[in-house]
């Protein structure tokens, strides 16, 4: 999107625009926090019958609303979480590293899920962490004796 400068200025300034996909994310949560589907093809198919109509768009969010969401739950038990992700490309089967803290779909989810945080039930809570491989390596680790302070996950990855 360009706009033009100021008091008859001859340079443009370019605004960078970034979809709000708030609703999108609201949509995915549901579903997840109601579905007891395991496979994750199936779930998918539920998001974007909810109404998520860009099948990209749909992975990320059943990738990353459950990252986020455990986030949330896993600093306030003290880990440390790193801000790196790993994608894996799916042309040529190599990792692609990237930060969290860059990803402005992941920012948006965060500042969707805080609020939903608070409100869920017992019950839809847990049905969105279980999908979280970073809540699930650290139930592993707890259920072997560790010390919640001395945990230090690997960055996830996303396919």
């Amino acid at each position: 999107m360009q706009s033009s400068g100021h008091g008859g200025d001859s340079d443009a300034e370019i605004f960078d625009a970034v979809p709000n996909y708030t609703d999108e994310i609201r949509l995915a949560l549901r579903v997840l926090q109601t579905s007891d589907e395991r496979d994750h093809q199936a779930v998918m198919a539920q998001i974007m019958r909810a109404g998520v109509s860009d099948p990209n768009l749909a992975l990320r969010l059943y990738q990353l609303i459950p990252i986020v969401w455990a986030r949330f739950f896993l600093l306030a038990a003290g880990l440390y979480l790193p801000d790196e992700y790993l994608v894996v490309d799916r042309r040529t089967g190599e990792y692609i590293r990237d930060r969290f803290s860059q990803c402005e779909l992941y920012g948006q989810i965060q500042e969707t899920l805080l609020p939903e945080v608070a409100r869920a039930s017992r019950e839809q809570r847990d049905r969105v962490l279980v999908r979280s491989p970073e809540y699930d390596a650290f139930r592993q680790h707890l259920a072997a004796g560790a010390n919640p302070s001395n945990l230090m996950l690997a960055p996830p990855i996303l396919t």
